[in-house]
C-alpha cells in the first residue's frame, strides 16, 4: 500500500514544481511585455514631442558677400563666398530639440558659387527661429550638434587676435591664434532670423513666409553674411591746384611713396551669429557687449613701401591692401548709413589707422563703425600740402547699408523653385 503511495507523491511534487516555475516565467514574460510597452510609449511620446513625422523644407541658401559694396573693376574673392559646410537649426516653443540639417562635406560642386539648396525636416508648423552657420572654424565646428541648446548657439563667441590678410589664417581655437596650418575652413557666414512654416494645400511639403499669414509671398532663399568685416585701401595723387609748366607742359609731379600703414584699437572678439532688432536688423547696442577685446598694438598694413606715382587719379587708383578684421559696433556711421554706432564713451574704442609718407608726413584717421559683411573702401588722396581720406559711400543701388535678415520679400526677390 505504501509502495502505490509514495509514486503518486512524487508526481504531486513534481506537478507543483512545474506549476511554479510556469508562473515564474509567465510573470517574466509579463514584466518584459511591460517594459517594452513603457518604452514604445516614451517613443512615443517622444514623437509627440517632435510633432510626430517630419516634413520636407526645401529652400536656397545664398551667400551675400557679393553685395558688400565691391566695385566692378574689383575681382570678387570665390573663397568670401564658398559654402565648404553648412549647420541649419530650426527652434520653436513646442518641440525639445530643434530641427537640424548637416552638411559637412559639400561637395559635388554644390556650394562653390555661393548658393546650396536644402532640403530640411521640420516638426510642425507656425513660428521658427532659423540659425545658419557655414565655414565654422574648428572650435566652434565641434559644439555644432543636433542637440545643442539655442543658447549655446546664441551665445558662441568668434575670436580672432588681430586682423588677417589671408583667409587660411582664420583662427580654428577658441583663443583667437592665428592659424598656420595648411588647412583652411573656409570663410564663416552665419544667420539668425525668424519665420513662419505652412503646409501647401494642394501638396506635400511646407513652405517659409516672412509673416504669420499663409498667404504670403513664399519666401525660397534665406542669406547667409561673413562673419568678418573687410577694408580695402586705395591711394592716388590729388591735384589741388594747377601744376606749374615747363615749355607750356605741366612739369612731372614727384613721387610719393608710402612708408608704413597701421591700424589699432579693433576689435578681436563677438558674437559668432548676429543679433537682430524685431525689425530685423542688426542690434549693435546688444552686439557691443561682447565686443570686449581691444587689439591696441598696431598691426602692419604693407609688406614693403608702396609708391604712388602721378599715374594714380582719383579716377585710377593705387589698391594698397585689402585684411578682413572682426565687427566693431563703436564709431560713427559712413554716409548713407540709416543707424549710428554706439558712442565710444571709454575713447578706445574706436578703430584708427595711421598713415606715414616718405617725407615725413604722418596722418591719424578714426574709421566708422563696421559690421560684418560691411566692405568700407578707404581712399588716400595725397596732394603736395595735405593727406584727403575718403570713405566711398554705399552704393545704394546694389547694397542694402543695414543687412537685414534677408526675409522680406518687398526687399529681396525670392527664386522660383
Amino acid at each position: 500500500m505504501k509502495q502505490a503511495i509514495l509514486p503518486h507523491l512524487y508526481i504531486q511534487r513534481n506537478l507543483r514544481f512545474f506549476l511554479f516555475l510556469l508562473w515564474a516565467l509567465t510573470l517574466v514574460s509579463c514584466e518584459t511585455t511591460c517594459e517594452e510597452c513603457e518604452k514604445c510609449e516614451e517613443c512615443e511620446e517622444g514623437e509627440e514631442q517632435q510633432g510626430g513625422n517630419p516634413t520636407r523644407l526645401t529652400f536656397y541658401v545664398v551667400s551675400q558677400s557679393t553685395q558688400s559694396g565691391q566695385s566692378q573693376s574689383e575681382a570678387a574673392d570665390l573663397e568670401e563666398r564658398k559654402i565648404r559646410t553648412i549647420y541649419i537649426y530650426a527652434f520653436d516653443d513646442h518641440h525639445t530639440f530643434p530641427d537640424f540639417f548637416e552638411d559637412p562635406f559639400v561637395n559635388h560642386g554644390y556650394g562653390v558659387d555661393g548658393v546650396y539648396r536644402v532640403n530640411m525636416d521640420i516638426h510642425g508648423t507656425g513660428q521658427k527661429r532659423f540659425y545658419l552657420i557655414a565655414n565654422p572654424p574648428k572650435y566652434i565646428q565641434t559644439q555644432l550638434t543636433h542637440r545643442i541648446s539655442e543658447g549655446t548657439l546664441r551665445s558662441m563667441i568668434f575670436c580672432m587676435q588681430q586682423p588677417i590678410q589671408q583667409l587660411s589664417q582664420i583662427p580654428q581655437n577658441a583663443d583667437g591664434t592665428l592659424n598656420t596650418s595648411k588647412e583652411n575652413t573656409g570663410f564663416p557666414l552665419s544667420n539668425q532670423l525668424t519665420g513662419y512654416i505652412h503646409r501647401y494645400s494642394n501638396r506635400e511639403g511646407l513652405y517659409l513666409t516672412h509673416e504669420d499669414n499663409p498667404g504670403s509671398t513664399a519666401i525660397t532663399t534665406l542669406p547667409l553674411f561673413r562673419a568678418l568685416g573687410k577694408i580695402s585701401v586705395y591711394a592716388y595723387r590729388e591735384t589741388a591746384a594747377p601744376q606749374p609748366t615747363v615749355g607750356g607742359t605741366p612739369a612731372p609731379q614727384e613721387n610719393v611713396t608710402i612708408t608704413n600703414l597701421e591700424i589699432f584699437n579693433y576689435t578681436c572678439d563677438g558674437y559668432f551669429i548676429p543679433r537682430r532688432t524685431p525689425g530685423g536688423l542688426l542690434d549693435l547696442e546688444a552686439m557691443s557687449k561682447k565686443e570686449v577685446k581691444v587689439g591696441i598694438q598696431p598691426v602692419p598694413l604693407l609688406k614693403e613701401p608702396i609708391t604712388v606715382t602721378s599715374n594714380y587719379t582719383s579716377r585710377n587708383q593705387l589698391r594698397l591692401t585689402y585684411f578682413y578684421v572682426c565687427q566693431n559696433s563703436y564709431g560713427k556711421a559712413i554716409e548713407g548709413e540709416i543707424n549710428p554706432g554706439v558712442p565710444d564713451t571709454e575713447g578706445n574704442r574706436t578703430t584708427k589707422m595711421v598713415i606715414n609718407l616718405s617725407d615725413g608726413r604722418r596722418s591719424e584717421i578714426s574709421l566708422p563703425y563696421l559690421r560684418r559683411n560691411d566692405h568700407l573702401h578707404i581712399r588716400i588722396g595725397i596732394s603736395l600740402n595735405v593727406i584727403k581720406i575718403e570713405f566711398e559711400e554705399w552704393n545704394l543701388n546694389t547694397v542694402t547699408p543695414d543687412w537685414d535678415d534677408g526675409l522680406d520679400p518687398n526687399k529681396h526677390p525670392q527664386t522660383n523653385q
